[in-house]
């Protein structure tokens, strides 16, 4: 899958560890775990167009976004495809938040 924006891949892959780790030992985080995040990170960056604007605030945005939304949440799925509902929902708050970003 083609990357439209390392800085959202990257932000959503912390926001995951963010969110996996709320509440638990990151201990637990394997290497399933990584797989897991970067096929959710696909699915977010698929979900959210290139931002030409891209900056540090839309970056930590995505990321809050993202942390929130895994927060008591441990997904093992490798399927980027399978966190298409959750990543419609974090682009539509990540759309209407960055409206309100300066």
């Amino acid at each position: 899958m083609a990357v439209n924006n390392q800085d959202i891949v990257n932000a959503a892959v912390a926001g995951f560890y963010g969110g996996i780790g709320a509440g638990r030992a990151t201990a637990d985080a394997t290497a399933a775990t990584a797989n897991a995040a970067a096929a959710f990170a696909a699915e977010v960056d698929a979900q959210i167009p290139t931002d030409a604007g891209m900056d540090a605030a839309k970056a930590n945005l995505c990321q809050a976004i993202c942390t929130g939304t895994l927060a008591g949440r441990y997904p093992q799925d490798t399927t980027a495809a399978d966190y298409l509902a959750l990543a419609t929902s974090i682009a539509a708050a990540y759309t209407e938040g960055a409206t309100k970003l300066g």
